[in-house]
């Protein structure tokens, strides 16, 4: 489909949605999904006009393109952009990063997309699954750790809107970075300078988790209750980051 054809069909869609003003560059219509594809129509005339390969490195063409580690940032190329996958599939997280999705490449093998990793499960004589080994710079085996062993989960509880929007700011690291965090509908969801937005939920008043890496967040408050900054705990650290915007 060429881009003159694609906006054939979001005008049809205006149509349909019975928008009466003439569709021009500042017509608002239901998109959803169809932004998946316009990326990937775009993507794919700028490498028929020899203006990127789908092969080159991200950060080739833009910079700032940042994710989890520096590592697995290299790693991802420009066909990598067109991948997504619904909730159908398996997600694989190392402890203190972020979850990554998975696929089957043969029974018990699965592989990721970026960072060269494959993962192999193994099975006891019965068929169930009791390990895995890892495929990356070296073979490292893990077996299945019972519920016994397994660290406990944090427990969600729900907070009023009204507390919830205590939380709701910017707040600066140290090291230049800020983490934003914003109210959507009835929970937070917060974005570190250059990374994705991740929803956090709560375990207690002022006490956040992540669910897709092993983080946690503590606001503190001063003498009158006011939330004046943030502390991460991840990877063994705590960094706080002082409020420097409220933004209810």
């Amino acid at each position: 489909m060429s881009l003159s054809a694609f906006l054939s069909v979001c005008k049809i869609l205006a149509l349909h949605h019975r928008k009466p003003d003439p569709v021009d560059a500042d017509t608002l219509f239901p998109a959803a999904s169809n932004t998946k594809a316009m990326t990937t129509l775009l993507l794919a005339e700028l490498v028929d006009e020899r203006k990127l390969q789908w092969d080159e490195p991200v950060t080739e063409v833009y910079p700032d393109f940042r994710l989890g580690d520096a590592d697995t940032t290299r790693q991802v190329l420009v066909k990598h952009l067109t991948v997504f996958r619904m909730n159908d599939g398996l997600f694989a997280r190392a402890t203190g990063q972020s979850a990554i999705p998975i696929f089957p490449s043969a029974p018990n093998e699965f592989f990721a997309k970026v960072a060269g990793i494959s993962i192999g499960f193994t099975r006891d004589p019965m068929g169930v699954v009791n390990g895995l080994v890892l495929h990356q710079n070296g073979d490292r085996a893990a077996p299945k750790l019972s519920a016994s062993e397994l660290p406990p989960e944090p427990k969600e509880i729900a907070l009023d809107a009204a507390t919830l929007g205590d939380y709701v700011g910017k707040y600066r690291f140290d090291f230049g970075a800020v983490f934003d965090v914003a109210l959507k509908s009835d929970h937070l969801e917060a974005q570190l300078t250059g990374q994705a937005t991740f929803p956090i939920f709560a375990s207690a008043k002022d006490k956040f988790f992540y669910k897709v890496v092993d983080a946690q967040l503590d606001f503190a408050r001063n003498a009158v209750g006011e939330v004046v900054a943030v502390v991460l705990h991840q990877n063994g650290r705590d960094m706080r980051a002082p409020r420097v915007t409220n933004q209810r």
